[in-house]
């Protein structure tokens, strides 16, 4: 398995800012994907917009493992209002294997560059508020990245449980 970090997108932005990235330019890019799944996330630390109406750092915070499982159309509204995503790991499910808890909660840095854990089917990893790195066992979902980012290729190691 091979992940790709985003070193800029080569689309028309749809995020907060103009000029910059984000969040919802990501998950705007891959959403046929992202709406399918079931997403955990856990070790966040995003910035808001100041009339955002959902602060996700809070709900994560305030969640039973403080792992927040969230359905994909939640995710994807809610990063609309991300103006920074200093970090955070974003684990992708198929419904009927999500909403579990963890035997370790994944994080968002200072790992082996992989998919944490062996039924998640997509990774999103939020590094220093100034890239992305997405890992998938899905081809599809990797097309779309290159079809909205320029990509580096980042080797990764097997899933671990």
């Amino acid at each position: 398995m091979r992940g790709y970090r985003t070193e800029k997108k080569i689309t028309s932005m749809v995020g907060p800012f103009e000029g910059q990235y984000e969040l919802f330019d990501l998950l705007d890019a891959l959403k046929p994907e992202v709406l399918k799944y079931r997403w955990s996330v856990s070790d966040v630390e995003l910035s808001h917009l100041p009339d955002a109406a959902v602060d996700i750092n809070h709900l994560v915070a305030h969640s039973p493992q403080v792992v927040l499982w969230v359905s994909g159309i939640d995710l994807y509204e809610w990063a609309r209002s991300v103006t920074i995503s200093n970090w955070g790991a974003f684990l992708a499910f198929n419904p009927e294997q999500a909403d579990f808890q963890y035997s370790e909660i994944p994080f968002s840095e200072g790992r082996p560059p992989s998919i944490q854990h062996p039924d998640a089917q997509i990774e999103i990893q939020a590094v220093d508020g100034g890239y992305f790195e997405v890992y998938s066992r899905d081809g599809r979902v990797i097309e779309l990245l290159k079809q909205h980012f320029v990509v580096e290729t980042v080797e990764s190691i097997s899933a671990s449980t």
